[in-house]
């Protein structure tokens, strides 16, 4: 079969999306079938061509482009990942020619595709009741997909011995929410006695110059407090996790690593509540804009300070995902 993959990613729109459609495509690949991708035009997609970093066709498209590659290459599936928005009219037109699937597409587009997919918990009738009966719904955390590298990595393992806190933000930090955690950090508070180690991803358009400014100005600091690059295997090193909810979120819990996790605006607040609603698999701290520094650093401290809360944290993390997601989704775009 012929797929198409339409996934915008970089700058505000991080690259979640394109690490787990890149995964399913490579899942697709290696089954015999064939894919290319289109974009929205961004410094991160034209980074990646131009250092030959994916191994499939990959197109920028305009208005038109998009139905001269299914039509050229003969796609059966246009498969759809994150929030792009189409109108009814463009949809339709593009399912004159192939089956059209939304995966987690929040837009109001989403009640055009011939299938959705939605990795979450929520279930609230506004949501689902735009619909028609004939679109096909799979919800549920079952059906999550992760980055290719998580599905090598080893699980966290808890050890005593280590005291090092480590803060994610996705990999390109729109809102700016690394510096954010920083800001809530009391780095003049004698209590810590861990070493707190800020992420930054691959795409990262975040301002870092304060964490920097203080790394640079404070020797005390030295190894400490550190920038680095993202790296799974490097989260996975410390004690516990700082995350923005997201996609990362989901991957480190996967793993059965520790997790606190804040929201960086409303939408994602909702998904974040109903998540640990239902699973409480991590410490929610709600919106990170509301959150009081007092409240965040008595957890940081608690759990630096709690071996048998994070054991127990890294228990319930570890039974919310079964990483079968990819082979669920695979199975709905051939079969469906």
């Amino acid at each position: 079969m012929n797929f198409l993959f339409r996934v915008d990613a970089g700058d505000v729109l991080g690259l979640g999306n394109f690490f787990r459609s890149l995964s399913l495509a490579e899942n697709l690949k290696v089954l015999g079938h064939f894919v290319i991708f289109c974009f929205k035009d961004s410094n991160f997609w034209n980074n990646l061509r131009e250092r030959n970093e994916i191994s499939f066709f990959s197109f920028c498209i305009n208005d038109n482009s998009q139905i001269e590659l299914i039509i050229n290459y003969n796609i059966d599936v246009f498969y759809v990942d994150g929030n792009v928005e189409f109108s009814k009219d463009s949809v339709l037109e593009i399912k004159k020619y192939c089956k059209v699937i939304f995966y987690q597409n929040l837009t109001p587009s989403r009640q055009y595709s011939d299938i959705f997919i939605y990795p979450s918990l929520n279930n609230s009738y506004a949501f689902f009741s735009i619909f028609p009966i004939s679109t096909k719904i799979f919800k549920g955390l079952e059906f999550c997909l992760f980055n290719a590298e998580v599905y090598k990595l080893r699980p966290y393992k808890f050890n005593p011995k280590i005291k090092k806190i480590g803060i994610i933000a996705g990999g390109s930090d729109p809102f700016n929410c690394l510096e954010k955690i920083f800001h809530l950090i009391d780095f003049y508070n004698n209590s810590y006695l861990n070493s707190f180690l800020f992420f930054k991803g691959k795409d990262n358009i975040g301002c870092l110059d304060s964490i920097q400014y203080f790394i640079d100005c404070h020797d005390k600091y030295e190894g400490n407090l550190e920038i680095l690059n993202f790296d799974h295997n490097e989260v996975l090193s410390c004690s516990f996790l700082i995350s923005v909810f997201g996609v990362s979120t989901y991957e480190f819990l996967a793993l059965k690593m520790p997790v606190i996790s804040v929201a960086h605006n409303e939408q994602t607040l909702i998904t974040l509540n109903n998540f640990d609603k239902f699973t409480n698999a991590l410490y929610n701290l709600g919106h990170i804009d509301r959150l009081e520094k007092g409240i965040f650093h008595d957890l940081i401290f608690k759990l630096s300070d709690c071996d048998n809360e994070l054991r127990e944290m890294s228990n319930r993390a570890g039974k919310v995902f079964d990483f079968q997601g990819i082979n669920r989704v695979t199975n709905i775009l051939l079969y469906e």
